[in-house]
């Protein structure tokens, strides 16, 4: 992760070489893959589409991940609902 510096086109982009700092940073989550990798997470998303939710109505797959360093975690629900009463 690191600090990140809004561009003159309106996006985000880390800087090379800085650590954040405390409290003052946003945080980019780079997803790069094959095409082999982004069609075996495309099966995975279709497969939780038509996930059959009658029993469980909150169907949801948890991914963990580290930065490099080890000290930053980083919990990933990547959850189906029908309707979304958190976001109201």
């Amino acid at each position: 992760m690191a600090r990140e510096y809004l561009d003159r086109h309106g996006l985000w982009n880390p800087r090379d070489g800085r650590k954040p700092k405390p409290g003052k940073c946003s945080h980019q989550i780079n997803l790069v893959g094959t095409a082999k990798a982004w069609r075996k997470l495309s099966k995975f998303f279709l497969a939780l589409a038509k996930a059959d939710t009658k029993r469980d109505g909150d169907c949801h797959k948890h991914s963990e991940m580290w930065s490099h360093d080890g000290r930053v975690r980083i919990h990933l629900i990547v959850r189906r609902a029908e309707e979304f009463p958190w976001f109201d």
